[in-house]
């Protein structure tokens, strides 16, 4: 769909405003297009287009009890897919993955979830950490057509969520980081090759606790994004092709958080540290300590001189 002005509005006023707010102030847009009598395609447009915090829940399924991510990527009207047992809840006949595509899923989310405890931690009293990974199926491709028990053109979106559940940390429990990995998978005709383009957006909230150490500390909202594109090789001893699939993707998002992690230190917090710098130096002479005692010294002796007279 088109970008259209209202649509284009609405992207605007979100980029602008806090993405711990993302989900009420989408609320309200929808609302008023709805309002407006727009139709529900700019509406679906919109929720596809914008990013907002992921909510973890609980696979109801019997003897299951794993947690995982929801988001659009798994919705089907009101209902959610679980990537461990592929069923709805509340139970619904939605869109599911095809077999083959189904048992690659299953595989990434295991080495997901691996991946979630070596960069995440694993889920404590002070936190909780899950991932979720969710794949779909490119029918209109001709490598899909062409091959059905093997993955063919498929996409998927690949999701990590840490929360904050006290404050041992000094950070507000609800505070917050998550990444959200969306891929577009073509096989190359002709060739043990695929192409991967990558579309990776970084959601955080990180907001000191109200405490004597830190009485009028800063709170940082935010969001990254980036896009990365290659083409690799998926030919394997084992003619494992779903195997080579998952190594490629999943170096493409080490590589992908590894750099956004580096620009989120020095965009937020080296940036905030220059502001502040700007407003107030904590030294007055280059030369740190001694130029403060010299300052204090010439300070001292103007305020002892003014009494004399």
């Amino acid at each position: 769909m088109p970008l259209t002005p209202e649509l284009k509005a609405c992207l605007d006023i979100l980029r602008r405003t806090p993405p711990a707010d993302a989900e009420q102030n989408l609320a309200g847009l929808v609302a008023l297009l709805r309002a407006n009598d727009e139709s529900s395609d700019m509406v679906d447009e919109l929720m596809q287009r914008v990013d907002v915090p992921l909510k973890e829940a609980t696979d109801p399924s019997e003897g299951n009890n794993r947690k995982f991510l929801l988001c659009e990527f798994n919705r089907d009207g009101d209902s959610y897919r679980s990537p461990w047992s592929n069923t709805y809840d509340p139970p619904h006949k939605g869109l599911v993955p095809s077999d083959a595509l189904r048992a690659l899923e299953r595989h990434a989310n295991e080495l997901m979830d691996t991946y979630r405890q070596q960069y995440y931690g694993n889920d404590s009293k002070t936190h909780s950490s899950v991932s979720s990974v969710y794949l779909w199926d490119r029918e209109d491709d001709p490598a899909t057509v062409a091959n059905k028990a093997t993955p063919g053109a498929f996409a998927g979106s690949f999701l990590l969520s840490k929360t904050l559940l006290d404050t041992s940390s000094n950070l507000t429990a609800g505070s917050y980081w998550n990444s959200i990995h969306v891929v577009d998978v073509h096989p190359v005709l002709g060739s043990q090759k695929a192409s991967y383009k990558l579309t990776t957006t970084i959601l955080f909230s990180m907001e000191p606790a109200d405490n004597a150490k830190y009485p009028t500390a800063a709170t940082f909202h935010g969001s990254l994004s980036k896009q990365m594109e290659r083409t690799s090789d998926i030919s394997t001893a084992d003619d494992s092709i779903g195997s080579a699939h998952l190594v490629n993707i999943g170096t493409m998002i080490e590589e992908m958080e590894l750099d956004l992690r580096k620009s989120l230190d020095s965009l937020y917090i080296l940036k905030t540290h220059q502001i502040v710098e700007s407003v107030r130096k904590p030294s007055m002479k280059p030369d740190g300590d001694k130029g403060e005692r010299a300052h204090t010294m010439m300070l001292n002796e103007a305020i002892l001189s003014r009494g004399k007279k």
